[in-house]
């Protein structure tokens, strides 16, 4: 059982974990040393909490698809798995708010319908499209909401506010976005029981002034004992605590309090998190930049799979920043090396020259001539790299120019006709088309032609050379106008050096797991061993010297 898994560790992970709590000192002090080992050993055992997060999805959509279920029993599990991806997979929220939409339709719930409806608010602020959040809570009847909505609703509008505030920026429209946040503020704080969890959950997304933090900094540090650790409700209130803190003045307990909320949200599998980012900064500002760019990659890792726009371009803002001082200190390091290097290479030469002066003169005839065979076996085998390389080159930055001129083109015609229609004052239009993919499937088909095109120039013989390592009754048989199929095309990229699933799915439009699919059932028809079948692939065309 996954439950009881012990948590191991890969000793290479463990190796750099222990490299990065070697810069904590610096960053805050030995105090904050015990806090940021927990953090990279918690980072070190991600994949452990997710296949725990992803078993217990598992079983509440097995018990969803249960055959007799009722109608409220199957509503609850829909609510239930939404609460659980809301945090961990934006679209697999909106997939069971829809369901718990249709669920409300089909038996005239009301209640439930303005529970989805509320959840979808929730949704659309965490991908930061706040004003289709609002417009959305303005189709919602308070009226007719129960306490425990009506909670919710204040919540959802208070928040809103908030992150239009925090988002905007302006003098025009923040003072106001900022006065109705207060005002849906003062309203949640009529219908909330102050001492309880749940009200520490509401109060610590909408306090933001130095003046509620010492006011309520009693009832947190209480409150947060009451929460078991390793919950996303244990994570949202402690970095609630570290701005509390931050605003006290007191940057020691709140970098202890961010690295509590990054921990949690850890173990609870939350990717739509915040504290492990800040934690980046803090690192950035303090110099310590290799922890500071494992930080970020991992945030983006979290966003990319969370898969929210808005999380994603936030961190793409920061990434830069930290990854080019990151290829600094990392060519400062390249450069020592090298430096050491050559020196050790010297004092080995003087030595080698030192010791051959002591064999018999056939004996150094016979190693200089072992030397030289080596480095003519490496030179040719370089040579024939870089004459492959220069190949590929030469065909892909004619074509690659062309495609350019073509785009820029067709830009600037697009650029015209936005033009003209809002000119013309045609905005529907104009948004009917933005909102079409028919522009950018029949872009992505041209690439994809594009590609074929200039890959078989490249490598006219990959078909046949291909299905030569496949059996027979495997081989495959394109169609009249076909050049390559996807998983032929997914072997010309693997070809080309774009061995990574994830940058293959990007390329062609494909899940990363259905890229995995066809690779696997592509080896599976190959006749020569699974595992060294790239390896043949990569010989494909392969300039011999």
């Amino acid at each position: 059982m996954l439950d009881s898994e012990p948590m191991k560790t890969p000793r290479s992970l463990l190796s750099f974990l222990c490299l990065l709590c070697s810069f904590i000192p610096s960053l805050k002090g030995a105090e904050l040393q015990p806090y940021f080992a927990r953090l990279n050993e918690a980072i070190g055992q991600r994949e452990y909490f997710e296949r725990i997060k992803r078993s217990r999805m598992d079983s509440l959509r097995r018990q969803l698809h249960s055959p007799g279920i009722s109608g409220e029993e199957e509503y609850r599990l829909t609510q239930e798995l939404f609460n659980g991806y809301k945090t961990y997979h934006c679209d697999s929220a909106l997939y069971y708010i829809d369901r718990g939409m249709e669920l409300a339709d089909r038996y005239g719930n009301r209640t439930w319908h303005d529970e989805m409806s509320l959840n979808y608010s929730f949704i659309l602020s965490t991908a930061g499209l706040h004003k289709e959040s609002l417009d959305n809570m303005d189709k919602i009847c308070r009226n007719t909401l129960s306490p425990h909505l009506l909670t919710e609703y204040y919540a959802r509008y208070a928040q809103a506010y908030i992150d239009l505030n925090n988002y905007a920026h302006d003098n025009r429209f923040s003072p106001y976005y900022y006065h109705m946040a207060n005002v849906y503020k003062d309203s949640l704080l009529n219908t909330l029981d102050m001492h309880t969890t749940g009200a520490l959950m509401y109060m610590s997304r909408l306090w933001y002034s130095r003046q509620e933090f010492e006011q309520y900094q009693p009832l947190f540090e209480q409150g947060i004992r009451k929460i078991a650790s390793g919950t996303h409700e244990h994570a949202a209130i402690s970095f609630q605590m570290s701005e509390m803190y931050g605003s006290l003045g007191d940057s020691i307990r709140r970098t202890q309090s961010l690295i509590e909320s990054a921990i949690s949200d850890i173990q609870a599998a939350v990717k739509d998190n915040y504290s492990l980012r800040l934690l980046a900064l803090d690192s950035y500002a303090a110099g310590n930049i290799p922890v500071a760019y494992e930080y970020i990659k991992y945030s983006l890792d979290d966003a990319n799979f969370f898969d929210a726009r808005q999380r994603t371009i936030e961190i793409s803002r920061i990434l830069p920043l930290i990854e080019n001082s990151y290829q600094i200190e990392s060519q400062k390091q390249k450069d020592n090396l090298k430096r050491y290097s050559i020196l050790v290479s010297v004092l080995l030469f003087f030595l080698l020259l030192s010791t051959l002066f002591i064999y018999k003169q056939m004996q150094r005839v016979s190693r200089a001539r072992d030397e030289v065979q080596a480095i003519n076996t490496k030179l040719n085998r370089l040579n024939s790299q870089l004459a492959e390389s220069n190949h590929v080159k030469e065909e892909y930055i004619g074509q690659f120019l062309s495609m350019c001129s073509s785009y820029i083109d067709k830009l600037m015609s697009y650029q015209k006709m936005v033009g003209r229609k809002i000119q013309a004052g045609q905005i529907d239009d104009l948004i009917k088309n933005i909102k079409s993919d028919a522009f950018i499937d029949e872009e992505q088909q041209k690439l994809l032609t594009n590609f074929d095109a200039i890959f078989l120039r490249i490598y006219p013989d990959f078909v046949e050379q291909f299905n030569k390592l496949l059996h027979e009754n495997e081989r495959y048989v394109l169609k009249k106008e076909e050049l390559l199929n996807t998983e032929l095309r997914i072997f010309a990229l693997i070809r080309l050096g774009i061995s990574d699933s994830s940058q293959i799915a990007r390329f062609l439009r494909y899940s990363v797991n259905s890229i995995y699919t066809y690779r696997t059932k592509v080896k599976n028809k190959a006749i020569v061993p699974r595992d060294n079948f790239e390896n043949e692939v990569m010989k494909i065309g392969e300039i011999k010297q």
